[in-house]
């Protein structure tokens, strides 16, 4: 059993370099920090390094969380905050209870894959860890939903320690969620065509909403105004860079991304500005 546990490490650790970047790279404190799902068993790995390194150097953490593999396939839905690994822990496993399956953890909590860390182990802590709110816009769809989940994603970010925002739709219906640390509010329901995924990030303690055919949203409870139309850019194609140290997003192709460079000289150089 202990080498089946070995042999699905080594291809967790693989995946870092084999898998797509799940939505995005954080950079913080002149650090850069992205996720890579595995695609036979969804669990994360998060890869971190020096923004001045290669993404190819990057240090490989295990996650006690993942994604979904049922379609629709939404992606990982993660985001770190002063120090703290935010991640909405969408497996889906007997075990794992979707309703209570947003997660929250230090980040001096999380070890590197080696030896003695198994993919078992993360799975056990993913469904029985670190829940720090139930997530109630998931069972508010579940509860009020009449038909088959039908274009049903969401993502949640944490604007700070203390607001955490999360957007879902299903079936041409979009709500916007704030959770303060007690209570969850939610906005009006919302009558929103959308086909595919897509991602949050916020700019000036403003909450946006990127989809998946590059129209920009500027989101809140109580409104949702398009800004911007992206050209030449969908989610499945390009990479957020959300960088906290200038205060600057940016998008970058997947194609045009090089794992052997300097980050910081290939967003220089491949980079495109959002804000």
């Amino acid at each position: 059993m202990r080498k089946i546990f070995i042999f699905l490490l080594v291809i967790a650790v693989q995946a870092g370099y084999s898998q797509n970047m799940e939505r995005k790279i954080i950079i913080e404190n002149n650090n850069f920090y992205y996720t890579t799902i595995d695609k036979g068993l969804q669990i994360a790995t998060l890869l971190t390094g020096k923004v001045s390194d290669s993404l190819i150097s990057a240090k490989h953490f295990a996650l006690p969380a993942g994604r979904n593999y049922q379609k629709p396939i939404i992606p990982f839905s993660w985001d770190i905050c002063n120090n703290m690994f935010y991640a909405n822990n969408f497996l889906d496993n007997a075990q794992n209870d979707k309703r209570n399956s947003l997660r929250r953890f230090s980040m001096t909590s999380i070890q590197e894959w080696d030896s003695t860390v198994t993919i078992n182990d993360m799975l056990m802590m993913s469904m029985n860890k670190n829940k720090f709110a139930s997530n109630a816009p998931y069972s508010f769809i579940k509860r009020n939903v009449t038909t088959i989940l039908k274009n049903f994603y969401f993502d949640g970010i944490a604007m700070n320690d203390s607001l955490y925002c999360m957007a879902i739709t299903n079936n041409g219906e979009l709500t916007i969620w704030n959770y303060d640390g007690r209570t969850w509010k939610h906005g009006e329901i919302i009558q929103f065509a959308i086909e595919g995924y897509f991602t949050l990030f916020a700019y000036n303690k403003q909450l946006y909403m990127l989809l998946n055919n590059g129209s920009l949203y500027a989101a809140s409870l109580d409104s949702l105004k398009q800004v911007q139309q992206l050209q030449r850019t969908t989610l499945n194609e390009c990479t957020l860079i959300i960088n906290r140290d200038d205060n600057t997003v940016k998008f970058i192709s997947n194609s045009s991304i090089n794992y052997k460079i300097p980050l910081d000289k290939l967003i220089k150089d491949k980079a495109v500005q959002i804000f």
